[in-house]
């Protein structure tokens, strides 16, 4: 299944955080993160279809690459499942 939407973000600083929520309205799906910098990753916070608990994960950023992995808790925490990764490579646009 291919996923087509948009994203609207923008800075709270209420809670010194990011509220970022995507929208595909071809599939009738909204997502609600709330992002913050942990460390030199990017984490968004969000509840999955079922209400578990899941991160997105940017990491190893660089002007040319980063990192993107999804994890789910399914015990409050104690452990995390990677469900996706990618490693994401920009490329020079064609001439």
């Amino acid at each position: 299944m291919t996923l087509f939407g948009t994203t609207i973000r923008f800075y709270d600083p209420k809670i010194d955080a990011w509220r970022s929520t995507w929208l595909s309205p071809l599939k009738g799906l909204v997502q609600t993160f709330i992002a913050k910098k942990v460390n030199d990753e990017i984490v968004l916070e969000l509840q999955t279809t079922e209400s578990y608990p899941e991160k997105w994960i940017f990491s190893q950023i660089t002007p040319q690459s980063f990192r993107w992995r999804s994890e789910e808790t399914h015990d409050n925490g104690k452990t995390w499942l990677l469900t996706e990764e990618m490693q994401i490579r920009k490329v020079a646009a064609a001439p």
